[in-house]
Formats: C-alpha cells, sequence, structure tokens
C-alpha cells in the first residue's frame, strides 16, 4: 500500500467514527459538538466579564481546550 492509499483509508475511518460520534451526539443533545462549541465560544466571548466570570484557572483551561480544538492533543514527540 502507498502512503496516500493508507492516509485514505485512516481518514475514511475517522470520518464514519467521527460521524457516528455526531449522530449519538445529536440524538443526546440536539446539537453536533462542533456546533455546540462554537456556540459556547460565541457565548463567552460576548458574555465575558458580564454573565460569566471565570477564575484564572478556569481561563487558562479553556484556552487549553481551545487549542486542543484547534491544533490537536498534545504530542511531546512534536514538541
Amino acid at each position: 500500500l502507498s502512503t496516500t492509499s493508507e492516509e485514505s483509508s485512516v481518514r475514511t475511518s475517522l470520518e464514519q467514527e467521527t460521524s457516528k460520534y455526531d449522530e449519538d451526539f445529536i440524538r443526546k443533545w440536539g446539537f453536533r459538538l462542533k456546533d455546540l462549541y462554537k456556540l459556547a465560544l460565541k457565548f463567552y466571548k460576548e458574555k465575558e466579564g458580564k454573565a460569566v466570570s471565570l477564575s484564572y484557572q478556569d481561563k487558562l483551561k479553556l484556552v487549553s481546550l481551545t487549542k486542543q480544538v484547534s491544533v490537536g492533543k498534545f504530542n511531546p514527540d512534536n514538541s
């Protein structure tokens, strides 16, 4: 197998797994996880300091989770 076909196979498998996860999440919560994340982020940005006051530790945790969403889970081999 070439690297391209292996990557394609892995990508297809991940897409199927994500699709199943999205279906389960939608059935339970009524939103896709990605959509819920975007809504929560928008709410936080609009309400921070007004309706929402978070400690430094909570803000730090949110920053780390936001980075994990955009960059991926931490991998010490890549640092």
